[in-house]
Formats: C-alpha cells, sequence, structure tokens
C-alpha cells in the first residue's frame, strides 16, 4: 500500500525521493525519445537525457546523505560529482553556445542548470546536517 511506513520508515517515505525519481523516468524518456533521430547524426537529447539521469542519481544520493539514510563519506561524495561532470559538459563543452541558447534553450541550458541546482540543494542540506 502506498504511504504505509515499511520498517522504521516514517508515513512519508513512499515519496521522499519522488522527484529523483520523476528526473530519471524523464531522462530516459528524452533519450529514448531521441533514438529515432540518430539517423542524423548525434541529437542533444542523447547527451541530456543520460546527463539527467546521472544528475538524479546523485541528488538522490546527497538527498539520501541529508536524511542519514546513507554513510556520509568522501567516496559518496566523489562519485556524486563525477555523476554531476556530464551535465556541466553538456552545456560546457557547446560548440556555438550563444547559438545553442536561442535555438533550443531547455536541452541547451534550463535541463543543465536545473541538475546542478537540484544537486546543489541537496548536496548543502546533506553538509548543514
Amino acid at each position: 500500500m502506498i504511504g504505509r511506513p515499511v520498517g522504521g520508515a516514517s508515513a512519508r517515505a513512499w515519496y521522499r525521493h519522488a522527484g529523483s525519481t520523476i528526473a530519471m523516468v524523464l531522462g530516459a524518456i528524452y533519450t529514448l525519445g531521441s533514438l529515432p533521430l540518430l539517423a542524423g547524426g548525434l541529437t542533444v537529447g542523447l547527451v541530456v537525457g543520460p546527463a539527467m539521469v546521472l544528475a538524479a542519481l546523485a541528488c538522490r544520493s546527497a538527498k539520501k546523505r541529508g536524511l542519514g539514510e546513507a554513510e556520509d563519506s568522501p567516496l559518496r561524495q566523489i562519485v556524486e560529482a563525477l555523476l554531476m561532470v556530464p551535465s556541466v559538459a553538456s552545456v560546457v563543452l557547446e560548440h556555438d553556445l550563444r547559438h545553442a541558447i536561442a535555438t533550443d534553450p531547455i536541452p541547451t541550458l534550463v535541463i543543465p542548470l536545473w541538475c546542478v541546482l537540484a544537486y546543489a540543494i541537496a548536496a548543502l542540506r546533506a553538509w548543514r546536517r
């Protein structure tokens, strides 16, 4: 049953990580939706989709650290930072960033910025714990 405590978990445990789950599903859909366009060359969706999934995993890990569900180890923080690299690289390594932002702002700027901000918030909350 949804919302029912499992073990020592609270009644709200079922949606505690809903945001990262939604981001992972949207990233997978974005990637799968870009596959038919692959014949025309590498598309933005094949870069941004997996970057969304990896960033969602990093956010979930940081949130688990903040909630005390996972150990706060340096190795975990390094892995989280490495998971964020594709999101940042998708913007930094863009060939003509101004043109890309003007023509296709959602995958070029909005999604990577959202990923970085979501992780930063989760990591800061974990750090302040």
